[in-house]
């Protein structure tokens, strides 16, 4: 059954989705099914470590099919970095059933596999 899932939402590609508006951000984020891990980054442009860190974020996607990578540029969607409460970047949440289950502040891959592990 996951296996049929996850083939059908397949979109062919590798990079995390960009959400730049507030509806994509409810409809993706708030509103996955409650069994899908969603992962969202919340980034800038002019932050040099959200910048270092975006091929990271892009190989751990690839690597966890069974999870959904997002990224939310702070200064194209700020409804989203408002509700989110977002302070610094990057800060990246972790989502399931649209309710926040985890954040990690500042760009750590340690600290975010293992919280994704905690949440998986």
């Amino acid at each position: 059954k996951g296996e049929a899932v996850v083939s059908t939402q397949s979109t062919g590609s590798t990079m995390p989705e960009q959400l730049d508006t507030y509806e994509s951000y409810q409809s993706k984020v708030l509103q996955a099914p409650a069994d899908k891990l969603v992962v969202v980054d919340f980034w800038a442009t002019w932050c040099g470590p959200c910048v270092a860190f975006a091929p990271t974020f892009e190989s751990m996607a690839k690597e966890m099919p069974e999870i959904t990578f997002y990224k939310i540029d702070v200064d194209v969607n700020t409804d989203a970095m408002e509700e989110a409460g977002i302070e610094c970047m990057p800060t990246f949440k972790i989502y399931k059933a649209g309710k926040v289950l985890d954040t990690v502040k500042g760009a750590s891959e340690g600290q975010l596999r293992a919280k994704i592990s905690a949440n998986k």
